[in-house]
């Protein structure tokens, strides 16, 4: 076991981002698992800028955000504001629709990318991701064109992309364009495992989402389709052997276990849960046999490990 490092470089945009991130959609808009009412979480305003602040207080530097999660990017525009220390921000396009000319394209990312800076308060996006970058949108020159001009002006300073599988990231990381893709990893789907060492090879940035699977790994109370999720992961203190960790900070050492892996973003709802995973920090990584053993163990079901498939 080695001990985790509190701060990890992202690629090859060379900054030293906190290993524990905020993912920031529950921020602006209801997101997670609905309730017993049937109603998914929100947080109010106030409640959103707090969990923020705390967060910075406690040393996580990188937030992840995207211009379709409601008003999110404005929540941290408003946290953000004045602060002394250095944050890292990324966000995220419109989403842009595979079929849309260049002349289209170009447009929408350029007004994204103007409406982002002005949301966010910011005259320079760190990070400049595609959302949902498709095989199909990666083909496109006038996507990483219009970026290069993006950087030029100095809009933005990193370019990355948001994706679903491991196809469409691995296709991202050989074309020697992007400085960043972000995954879905977690216990129960290690199908963007080949990522890490693709990324890895060319330098690439990488920063992974879903750790705690949109929280139906670590929710106790959870609609009856998703109780197969939850059945696993009670198992997994003793498949590892902790029973000194919770489940969502054993979701997290997974992750951070693979140090390939600059940083994972958490999605927060108070205090106590920032606390809570913040305490990954001070822990040591599984074993290589334990991340061996875990792989061999669990492999991916479609049906419950991608949320965009649930039927709740």
């Amino acid at each position: 076991m080695v001990a985790l490092p509190l701060y990890r470089i992202l690629g090859r945009t060379q900054l030293s981002v906190s290993e524990i991130s905020l993912g920031t959609v529950q921020f602006g808009m209801p997101y997670g698992i609905p309730g017993p009412n049937g109603r998914l979480p929100e947080l109010s305003e106030k409640e959103s800028l707090g969990v923020i602040r705390r967060a910075i207080e406690a040393g996580v530097n990188f937030l992840d955000t995207a211009r379709n999660y409601g008003t999110s990017e404005a929540v941290i525009g408003r946290a953000l504001k004045k602060r002394p220390e250095e944050i890292y921000v990324a966000t995220k396009l419109e989403p842009l629709a595979e079929e849309l000319s260049d002349h289209e394209m170009k447009k929408n990312i350029l007004a994204s990318i103007e409406a982002s800076r002005k949301t966010l308060g910011r005259e320079v996006i760190d990070i400049m991701q595609v959302h949902n970058a498709t095989e199909a949108l990666l083909q496109r020159e006038i996507i990483r064109d219009t970026l290069i001009t993006a950087q030029s002006k100095e809009w933005i300073r990193y370019k990355g992309v948001s994706t679903y599988g491991p196809e469409a990231p691995l296709k991202a990381i050989q074309e020697d364009y992007w400085d960043t893709v972000q995954v879905e990893f977690n216990v129960l789907n290690q199908n963007c495992l080949p990522v890490f060492e693709a990324a890895a090879t060319k330098n690439v940035g990488v920063i992974v989402r879903s750790a705690m699977l949109k929280g139906a790994l670590t929710t106790p109370d959870i609609p009856a389709s998703l109780q197969p999720i939850r059945q696993e992961a009670l198992k997994l203190p003793d498949f590892f052997e902790r029973s000194d960790l919770s489940i969502p900070q054993i979701c997290l050492l997974y992750v951070l276990s693979h140090l390939q892996v600059a940083t994972v973003l958490t999605g927060v709802v108070s205090a106590d849960q920032l606390q809570e995973n913040l305490a990954v920090r001070e822990l040591d990584s599984f074993t290589t046999d334990q991340l061996r053993e875990a792989r061999e163990k669990y492999q991916a079901n479609a049906l419950l490990t991608d949320p965009r498939q649930w039927q709740i």
